[in-house]
């Protein structure tokens, strides 16, 4: 008869292994089923339609100008992306694979414009779902301010920015829809928020927008003990640092452009 070794160590090690992976695979589960309810929400295609028109009147007037602006009129001419210099990476891939070049920024417009509303489209649907738990045209309708106010208007004026400064925009939002797994939304904050410092910086102040409101509507609404709310104030806090700290040690590069660009 063959004898066997007990290993108890090996038996422990496979234990937390099924732990771990039964953790991720839960965690997994859950964005992805986060994820399918707002995108196969019923109606999702007439209130995206919705809300996609009234964004486009609103920059109807924009895009129909046919202008450049500012940095518009040297990547125009120049073809350069010259979103490094910001440490803007993911605008300067993302630019690469809108115009399907490596080499040469052209002008696509309205092109990027008509992507820039879709992406800010999305962000109003997900903040509505954030807030709202669904979908509605009258919740949609006030959530337009988010894109349609003075503010981002100048972003919105930019032909070959405007896609990554509506990304921008949108990214600290989508964090918010996995609040009630940690480990997901602590993982998808950090991810967005260094989206939106890839593509523009300022648009980073949002987070802190949503996680103030947040704490807020789980304080008048006593969603959770008081003690707890700390726990929240806490995990909002952490991932917003940590992602700050990861981008200033590990991404950005310290230029005088880029720091005009982060002013």
């Amino acid at each position: 008869m063959k004898k066997t070794n007990f290993n108890p160590n090996k038996l422990l090690f496979q234990a937390k292994k099924y732990k771990i992976s039964k953790f991720v695979k839960n965690e997994w589960l859950y964005f992805l089923a986060v994820c399918s309810n707002l995108f196969k929400e019923k109606g999702f295609l007439k209130y995206f339609a919705f809300v996609y028109f009234i964004y486009f009147i609103g920059y109807f007037g924009l895009i129909r100008a046919n202008i450049y602006y500012v940095d518009d009129i040297y990547r125009s001419y120049s073809g350069n992306f010259a979103f490094l210099s910001a440490s803007r990476y993911t605008s300067e891939y993302l630019s690469k694979l809108i115009h399907l070049n490596l080499y040469r920024n052209t002008d696509i417009s309205p092109v990027t414009h008509l992507i820039a509303i879709a992406l800010i489209s999305i962000g109003s649907m997900i903040l509505v779902k954030i807030i709202f738990k669904k979908q509605n045209f009258w919740a949609l309708l006030a959530s337009v301010t988010l894109g349609l106010n003075p503010f981002f208007l100048q972003n919105m004026s930019y032909k070959f920015d405007s896609p990554f400064m509506a990304l921008a925009l949108i990214s600290p939002i989508i964090p918010f829809l996995f609040l009630r797994k940690k480990f997901i939304f602590y993982l998808s904050s950090f991810i967005f928020i260094l989206i939106s410092l890839t593509t523009y910086q300022a648009a980073n102040g949002i987070y802190i927008i949503m996680s103030m409101f947040i704490t807020l509507t789980i304080l008048t609404q006593k969603q959770v003990k008081n003690k707890n709310i700390l726990s929240y104030i806490f995990l909002f806090l952490s991932s917003y640092l940590f992602s700050l700290i990861f981008y200033k040690i590990f991404i950005f590069n310290p230029t005088e452009n880029n720091i005009k660009h982060s002013l």
